[in-house]
């Protein structure tokens, strides 16, 4: 029963994923002509903000526990199953969890003080609210389904080397972010306009630490309740 409950909730988000993917397409096409002209040119590098990355990251995350969820209902724990199982473990762990976290706690901290170096106040003219709150704040349902009702695993299923997984993911993000500033001239997020070079590297510091902090709570939170003498190495 627990597995039906726990499939039919993902199901849910992933519909709502796409329904939101689809709506952010129309918003593109239709209102980026309208934008204010200090606004125009970060919008034609639209798949190159971190928030999107991750929420593309989940959505394929949320494939993947869906298959899991339902081939552990059909036919558990043949070879196919624990592959997936695996493969949802360990992006989860790598990625959603710790990135995800980041987007929301970074988004909404800058937001609060002041929040024309992350959303301009200009954007609420085109942007809808509701959209912004799930690229966000609604991204956090699914770090909450997964621990709430995700089986507990063995550290190895984990992978021991994620948090390389995960320095790495976070290193080509910045590395093509700084390099569109280099090429082009502009900050895609305005917080980095206002910043020294000195400001901004502590800042990106600051990032990978919360990042590499919420990989180990992520880690725990999968690992609880297992315990295992040596950890085996997959990588």
């Amino acid at each position: 029963m627990c597995k039906r409950v726990v499939l039919i909730l993902y199901v849910t988000v992933l519909w709502y994923y796409c329904h939101s993917i689809v709506e952010s397409r129309k918003f593109s096409r239709g209102v980026r002509a309208k934008l204010p002209k200090n606004l125009q040119f970060p919008s034609k590098f639209p798949t190159y903000f971190f928030t999107l990355w991750i929420f593309g990251v989940q959505t394929l995350f949320l494939c993947t526990a869906v298959l899991d969820e339902l081939l552990q209902i059909l036919t558990p724990k043949t070879k196919l199953q624990k592959s997936i199982q695996y493969v949802r473990h360990v992006t989860f762990s790598t990625i959603v969890f710790p990135c995800t976290l980041l987007v929301v706690t970074v988004f909404w901290t800058i937001w609060h003080i002041d929040r024309e170096l992350i959303f301009p106040k200009a954007l609420d003219d085109f942007y809808p609210a509701w959209l912004n709150h799930t690229m966000h704040t609604f991204i956090l349902v699914p770090l909450v389904i997964e621990v709430a009702f995700s089986q507990t695993v063995d550290k190895y299923h984990v992978l021991e080397r994620s948090l390389l997984g995960l320095l790495a993911f976070a290193g080509t993000y910045q590395t093509i972010y700084f390099f569109i500033y280099i090429r082009h001239g502009i900050w895609l997020y305005p917080i980095y306009g206002v910043l020294n070079w000195m400001q901004r590297i502590v800042f990106v510091l600051i990032k990978v630490i919360a990042c590499t902090l919420y990989h180990y709570v992520g880690v725990a939170l999968l690992t609880r309740n297992k315990t295992r003498p040596e950890p085996q190495k997959l990588l």
